[in-house]
């Protein structure tokens, strides 16, 4: 039996990286997309057009199941029929504790496994990694559920720190050199496709 092949892609920004990410999706012609929308969820008073990646799927021809971690029962169920789990940015923090309470962390790996696309943008990229430590590292995201356990869904075998500017660079730094893993630097113009192990840095609008 031939193994599925092992997709992941990590986005910083998804305005910009739409239209490369629809090719791709529709060159491996992935049609079902699973969306997790809980990263977001702290912030949706304050940013209601948070659909905005949602019906951009939809327009681009894309069928979206919205997940809320959090209050879905029979989660796997769910993902049975997804070509790809787009996970949406917001705070991390958040987004990890939602995903460990409902399981969601085992289930990733096996869902990767089995051929479904990983897609993460901003912290949706951070979660996939060993830690998401990097969540502290520009003071973008609060720890507003108070996680003690940092450790991701490692799903990659480095770390990334999303919407690098150079003025970031003093920030971040001292942190890169001090991580015990190797880190990735993701412009809003940039993107990281792994498909099987092999790692390519895309460049987007």
């Amino acid at each position: 039996m031939k193994k599925a092949k092992r997709t992941i892609i990590l986005l910083s920004y998804y305005e910009n990286a739409m239209d490369w990410l629809f090719e791709y999706l529709r060159s491996v012609n992935a049609k079902k997309i699973a969306y997790i929308i809980d990263a977001k969820k702290p912030r949706l008073e304050k940013e209601p057009d948070y659909f905005f990646d949602k019906e951009g799927f939809g327009k681009a021809g894309f069928e979206v199941d919205l997940i809320d971690l959090e209050n879905t029962q029979n989660l796997e169920e769910r993902f049975k029929n997804a070509d790809a789990i787009y996970v949406k940015g917001g705070n991390t923090f958040y987004l990890l504790n939602a995903m460990m309470k409902s399981g969601f962390d085992k289930i990733a790996k096996k869902m990767v496994d089995s051929g479904v696309i990983y897609i993460g943008e901003s912290a949706g990229s951070y979660v996939a990694c060993p830690t998401i430590e990097m969540a502290h590292w520009k003071h973008q995201d609060a720890d507003i559920v108070g996680l003690k356990d940092l450790t991701g869904l490692n799903l990659v075998p480095f770390l990334v720190t999303v919407h690098y500017k150079p003025e970031y660079e003093p920030m971040i730094r001292p942190h890169i050199e001090k991580s015990k893993y190797e880190v990735r630097v993701l412009t809003d113009h940039k993107a990281i496709l792994l498909e099987d192990g092999k790692e390519e840095l895309i460049k987007v609008k």
